[in-house]
């Protein structure tokens, strides 16, 4: 751990993870074969990413808060209200802004490098990302319900988690949107993870679902909705979520989540060719017939929208580290049978 505080509740079976500490436990590709190619990630094996110790909030008492000068229709919803609304499952992805991060240039092009900080925090590969079978009710039903303004309005979800911040407060995680930006998305509050109750890793009793962004804007514990027609103050970790750099002036918002790719592989790992065997199936979207050697391998992903991961000069360089999608090597050693003691 580094002496780091796991801020884990949960068990965390080590051939599941790369464990970073601090509650940052990264999906081991290694070990993922085992997983259809469009399965859900198991609840136990899905990567974590927790800020602080998680809360523990008692099912029968929780309670969500909707409030603020732009809610017609204020409520405090327990589960039995909540139950009310219709259930809807999605299968969604999470993907960690951070995620790839380790692949990232500490610094910008040196021309453009003056001024800036090196890129820290944790050093994700690619398994800070999964999918799962969120179940729960959409966020919509309660923006219609409590009836929330959308126009020209904000929103913060706020979590029950205690956050240390970058000036040194400590403070509810949180992100604050445009309220029009949650309208329409399939926004989800979910309180189910692939069939089961939420995990408390994973934002018991109840989180946000946000598809198509960084997981960091998916608020875990979710306990209030405040909605207001003047902007609301955001916490120092969501500018921390901003892309900053040379290219960025002033900062921007992330855009959706691009592609990105993997090999089921073990990072720096060993292939051992079997007898006559004349090529290797690589699982993660890749296949290669390689002759013993060492190697590096790469993988680059297209969406249906056309978004193709860049290589890794052509990606744009920001000072946290975020949104990371180029094609990174993969090293590998293929070694012949004969070989092995």
């Amino acid at each position: 751990m580094n002496g780091k505080k796991p801020w884990i509740a949960e068990p965390t079976p080590s051939e599941w993870f790369i464990q970073h500490g601090a509650g940052s436990y990264e999906m081991n590709f290694a070990n993922a074969g085992d997983l259809g190619a469009d399965a859900a990630v198991p609840n136990d094996r899905f990567y974590v990413h927790n800020r602080a110790m998680p809360p523990d909030l008692e099912h029968a008492r929780y309670e969500l808060h909707v409030h603020g000068d732009a809610v017609g229709n204020p409520q405090k919803y327990d589960f039995q209200k909540i139950h009310q609304f219709t259930k809807v499952t999605r299968r969604y992805v999470l993907d960690c802004g951070a995620n790839g991060r380790a692949f990232f240039p500490k610094y910008p092009p040196a021309k453009e490098g003056e001024g800036w900080l090196p890129v820290g925090f944790t050093d994700w590969k690619w398994g800070a990302m999964g999918a799962a079978e969120w179940a729960g009710i959409l966020l919509d039903d309660i923006i219609t319900h409590a009836k929330i303004d959308t126009n020209n309005t904000y929103t913060r979800l706020r979590g029950a988690d205690h956050v240390l911040q970058g000036d040194g407060s400590t403070q509810p995680y949180s992100h604050v949107f445009s309220t029009s930006d949650l309208v329409d998305k399939g926004i989800i509050l979910a309180y189910e993870m692939n069939g089961r109750p939420l995990p408390r890793d994973h934002g018991a009793p109840m989180r946000v679902v946000v598809p198509g962004q960084g997981g960091n804007v998916s608020v875990k514990w979710l306990v209030e909705i405040y909605a207001s027609k003047n902007p609301i103050p955001w916490i120092p970790l969501q500018y921390n979520q901003m892309l900053a750099g040379p290219a960025y002036d002033p900062p921007q918002a992330p855009p959706p989540m691009l592609p990105k790719s993997a090999f089921e592989l073990g990072w720096d790992g060993t292939i051992t060719l079997q007898p006559e065997m004349k090529s290797v199936t690589l699982y993660g979207r890749a296949w290669s017939s390689p002759a013993a050697g060492s190697y590096r391998l790469y993988s680059r992903a297209t969406d249906i929208l056309g978004n193709t991961q860049p290589p890794p000069d052509q990606f744009t360089w920001n000072q946290h580290g975020l949104h990371y999608n180029a094609h990174a090597p993969h090293p590998i050693t293929v070694m012949p049978l004969q070989n092995m003691p």
